[in-house]
């Protein structure tokens, strides 16, 4: 994985949102949509994954210091906005004091984008609880940056990175926060209890990954969160 960090015209962009980026590569435009990690006092973070022969992400890989990107946005319709609150589109959250971030592979850079922006303010008291999925322990992204979060956010967040093939090995050697085990095989009852939030009107959920782990994780969680779920 890359970050990326552009200077932005703008102080403040909503936290939630995606940009989309354009470039023109071997003679043709590609257009890219992406979740930013960040957006912090006139900067935008993006996260990315190189493919090949992915033109984009190669394109960008490829970028030096000084280089111009375009970029639009920001899109989307979901936001963080500020303590205690989340909309998408008309509706609307508020007074929330605990937030779940469920992701699934690369699902993970909305969550941090919140993470960040909560962590980033002395002002919000809001909880977080971190789920980041993944098929194998090699697969985890970013757990060096998010373990520093955890462990500099004074019990604000709390993390867990859940394998479905985590080796005996890879669960001793990081114990506090490696667990084996399968969306797929996992009861919303034991979901719920990986999450470790309180289910009343205070806390949101927030999802993001494949479209079949999204909707598979929202049909487990609805019961004990009702209508509180918003999907990336």
């Amino acid at each position: 994985m890359i970050f990326l960090t552009l200077g932005v015209s703008t102080a403040s962009l909503p936290t939630g949102a995606h940009v989309k980026v354009r470039a023109v590569i071997n003679g043709e435009v590609v257009v890219r949509s992406y979740t930013p990690t960040r957006f912090h006092k006139g900067l935008c973070e993006l996260m990315f994954r190189v493919y090949t022969p992915g033109p984009m992400s190669t394109h960008l890989a490829q970028l030096r210091v000084g280089d111009a990107v375009e970029m639009k946005g920001p899109t989307g319709l979901e936001r963080y906005d500020g303590p205690g609150a989340f909309s998408r589109g008309d509706a609307t959250w508020r007074g929330v004091t605990h937030v779940g971030l469920v992701a699934g592979g690369t699902g993970i850079t909305p969550m941090l984008q919140i993470a960040n922006h909560v962590l980033q303010d002395g002002a919000d008291p809001t909880k977080m609880s971190l789920l980041s999925f993944h098929n194998t322990y090699a697969d985890i992204l970013l757990s060096d940056t998010l373990r520093g979060l955890a462990a500099g956010s004074r019990g604000a967040l709390a993390l867990k990175f859940v394998c479905t093939h985590a080796e005996e090995r890879d669960v001793k050697c990081a114990a506090r926060d490696v667990v084996r085990a399968s969306m797929r095989k996992l009861s919303g009852e034991a979901l719920v209890k990986l999450l470790g939030l309180p289910t009343g009107e205070g806390t949101v959920v927030c999802l993001c990954g494949p479209d079949g782990f999204v909707q598979h994780a929202r049909g487990l969680l609805e019961p004990a969160f009702g209508g509180r779920i918003i999907v990336w």
